[in-house]
């Protein structure tokens, strides 16, 4: 067999590498008690950590083992099932207690595939040892299997998913936006329901056994939450509950918590040209997680956040129970800017649409920092107070080869363009934006001023950097990422202008190191109506904008660079890092 040489990171093969590589040492991990994956956690190369498992608890009946070894490597879930597979599964492993010195709770089992070539492993240990390990089942997996097969009326075992399944590899691997969690700890199983009554049997076989949930509506928090834990958990994947009801009559819309951004953008523009939602920017993220965190976007200064513009809401709590904003006032008011994961499973919401012009201008404006220091400063200063119907937002990052700190002001107006041009002239004079610059079409390169006058849901795609002319259907698309980048990201509402002398060490610190943009999303209008306690959202009435900060980089060694960064911040500008919980 030949050996399998680690590709170069610009090899089409390095993420697949990469990926497996990171997955072997964690279903290792994963497979063994606590006690002893606490006693290797310090190795992190899977033919290593392998080893030292073999030498402490290797065995005998050797031949026996590998045929019970090849008979579990021939079973596949396939179109199986969940529980026809786990009986089979029993089935082998309880022949397999006389003959493995240690059950995969214990410890995991090693035969001879191992095989080592100048310290690299094979592609033959690699594949069967993930097979192998996938198919260990623990306790906790068996009596889950066990519980949930006792809810048969609700067909839920057709939806869950083990290790092994290829439909389990696809649902995690699309929520892992960040490679970061990779190598994180996986869920012993994904359930992915088809109908509200599937979760409650998930709910109460967790809680029964003292397993934690946790809830993927579209997968884009940060931190991975959605999908990793300390803990053994199952994944409750809510993305095929995605079903949209509009009332235009009403003007509301029923959304179910599974339903994507985009899902919601595109009913709405199917159905009418002057309604909209103010939900955010990035199509896949899940209505269930965002709403629930409160929801940022360009159209909040004029309706506020996406949890203001909740009427009401469907919410399975840890009982199994269905309440609704009638049944529980005081849930109700949680669950829009506190968290929807923290108090139940978020199954719908009913959302108040807002009436939006035929027509909006949007516009974008380039400068250099070192050139537009005051510029920056007056946006600071008064963005917060322009008319609520002005959205200005300002992007801040390296301009790569040139090394220059570049400013990407990307602004909404929710108006045509001969009622923005007056504004800007009074407000924004040093932006030079003509009525002419939005009728013509300037395709330059970093263009210092583009300008365009459009609908509202054409608006949406300027915002997430896609085409204004693409068709509806980009708003559906969620296709997994050929090239994840890893990051780390965090957010503050800043209450204080930065000082010159800030920005001046900000700028430093952006020329020293790539990959470092910012984001600053003004407040004000309507948000400054709202008392911080009307919802668990309290970033209101005092704060100047929001800004988020990323560090973007090709390894996990990098993250000393946010670090650093971070400590910018805090030294020039004494932040306090109010962070909003989406971000």
């Amino acid at each position: 067999m030949e050996r399998c040489d680690k590709p170069s990171p610009t090899s089409p093969n390095y993420r697949q590498w990469e990926r497996c590589g990171a997955m072997v040492p964690s279903r290792i991990l994963n497979s063994i008690s606590k006690d002893i994956a606490d006693s290797v956690e310090y190795l992190f190369d899977s033919l290593e950590l392998w080893s030292e498992l073999k030498d402490r608890y290797d065995q005998t009946n050797g031949a026996k083992s590998c045929q019970i070894q090849k008979e579990i490597n021939d079973l596949s879930q396939g179109t199986l099932d969940i529980t026809t597979y786990y009986s089979r599964m029993k089935k082998l492993w309880g022949g397999a207690k006389h003959h493995i010195a240690i059950s995969c709770k214990e410890g995991s089992y090693a035969s001879s595939i191992r095989k080592r070539r100048n310290g690299k492993p094979s592609i033959l240990f690699v594949l069967l040892l993930s097979l192998f390990l996938a198919k260990c089942y623990s306790h906790e997996q068996q009596e889950l299997l066990h519980c949930l097969s006792t809810y048969s009326e609700s067909n839920i075992t057709q939806n869950i998913y083990n290790p092994n399944s290829p439909t389990y590899t696809s649902i995690l691997e699309y929520a892992q936006k960040n490679p970061r969690w990779w190598n994180s700890s996986h869920p012993i199983f994904i359930a992915s329901p088809r109908t509200e009554a599937e979760i409650r049997p998930v709910i109460l076989c967790s809680k029964k056994i003292g397993l934690q949930i946790k809830i993927k509506s579209g997968g884009h928090d940060y931190e991975g939450i959605s999908f990793r834990s300390e803990s053994p958990f199952v994944m409750l994947d809510l993305s095929n509950l995605n079903e949209i009801k509009i009332d235009l009559n009403e003007e509301t819309a029923w959304v179910q918590a599974g339903a994507t951004l985009g899902e919601l953008y595109y009913a709405i523009a199917k159905r009418s040209k002057v309604h909209g939602f103010p939900g955010g920017v990035c199509f896949t993220v899940g209505t269930g997680g965002l709403i629930s965190g409160g929801g940022l976007s360009a159209l909040m200064r004029k309706f506020r956040l996406a949890a203001d513009n909740v009427v009401d809401a469907r919410v399975m709590d840890v009982n199994g129970n269905i309440l609704d904003r009638e049944m529980n006032e005081d849930l109700f008011w949680a669950v829009r800017g506190g968290g929807g994961a923290s108090f139940g499973v978020i199954l719908a919401w009913k959302l108040k649409l807002v009436r939006v012009p035929e027509k909006v201008t949007i516009f974008s404006i380039h400068r250099k920092l070192n050139s537009s220091r005051d510029l920056l400063q007056k946006w600071e200063n008064i963005s917060h107070q322009l008319p609520e119907n002005l959205f200005i937002r300002l992007l801040i990052q390296n301009g790569g080869v040139e090394r220059q700190v570049e400013l990407f002001f990307q602004s909404q107006y929710l108006g045509p363009v001969d009622e923005l041009i007056p504004l800007l002239r009074q407000y924004f004079p040093e932006f030079n934006l003509e009525r002419n610059d939005c009728f013509q079409e300037d395709t330059t390169a970093g263009a210092v001023k583009r300008c365009y006058e459009l609908s509202w849901i054409q608006s949406a795609f300027y915002f997430y950097f896609r085409k204004i002319t693409s068709p509806l259907e980009v708003l559906l698309d969620k296709t997994i990422p050929t090239q994840k980048h890893y990051y780390k990201g965090t957010s503050d509402f800043v209450k204080t202008p930065i000082p010159e002398s800030g920005w001046e060490m900000i700028e430093r610190t952006f020329l020293e190191e790539a990959g470092l943009p910012m984001i600053l999303e003004p407040l004000g209008g309507k948000m400054n109506e709202i008392s911080e306690s009307e919802t668990p959202f309290p970033h209101r009435k005092g704060n100047l904008y929001n800004i988020q900060i990323f560090i973007f980089f090709s390894t996990i060694t990098p993250i000393s660079i946010f670090l650093n960064f971070s400590y910018v911040l805090v030294t020039c500008w004494k932040i306090n890092w109010n962070i909003y919980l989406n971000f």
